[in-house]
């Protein structure tokens, strides 16, 4: 579903066609076919689409005033199977080469950039068991932080792929999964994240305080 005010439709995937509707006339707009069992992801203040398989990636771009089927941006085969797959959605740009695309298998993630060119292979391997759950980028594309199944929040350089300060363990006495994560908007001083553990627990995590509430 459309995050941006303006703009009252959503999009459903079906049998390897994506439909998308208007949620106030509930009239389907158009139809395409693409293959996006895996994840299906809005972004560029929702005017471009990623969709993902188990292997192929594909990024959409929806037409301006147009109500007809986008044009394919790239078709990119990942390096990894694709069990997660995570965008920068919050940062403050996805446009052009702004566009960070991470997919995550098990500890091993495979970073992209623009139109799908891959960056770097990377993995949790440093830090013992640590499966990759969750995954979000700081406003600036500078970074990214990885959650895990035991409660350890990493960050990884975009540019370098090295780790960056010392893993954070939102759990230390009881290793509880971060699931979810999400950066707040709006703030420039500071990457917020909400973050979610287990299926019931809720936490902020603050990136210059390093600490969980």
């Amino acid at each position: 579903m459309s995050s941006e005010e303006s703009r009252h439709y959503f999009l459903i995937c079906m049998d390897s066609v994506v439909y998308k509707y208007d949620l106030v006339t509930k009239q389907l707009l158009f139809q395409f076919k693409t293959v996006a069992h895996n994840a299906m992801i809005m972004y560029d203040k929702d005017d471009k689409l990623l969709c993902a398989s188990d292997k192929m990636i594909r990024l959409w771009d929806f037409w301006d005033q147009k109500e007809q089927s986008p044009e394919l941006i790239t078709t990119c085969e990942s390096v990894l199977t694709i069990e997660k797959i995570f965008i920068n959605k919050n940062s403050k740009s996805q446009k052009g080469d702004d566009l960070l695309v991470l997919v995550v298998n098990q500890d091993e993630y495979a970073l992209y950039r623009g139109r799908m060119d891959l960056v770097r292979k990377g993995n949790t391997s440093m830090h013992e068991n640590q499966r990759i759950l969750c995954a979000e980028f700081a406003g600036d594309n500078s970074c990214f932080w990885v959650g895990t199944d035991r409660g350890l929040l990493i960050c990884f350089s975009v540019e370098s792929g090295e780790e960056i300060g010392t893993a954070y363990n939102v759990s230390p006495e009881i290793e509880k999964p971060i699931t979810s994560m999400r950066k707040f908007n709006g703030i420039d001083s500071d990457n917020i994240f909400l973050l979610v553990l287990g299926k019931k627990e809720a936490v902020v995590y603050s990136q210059q305080r390093k600490d969980a509430k």
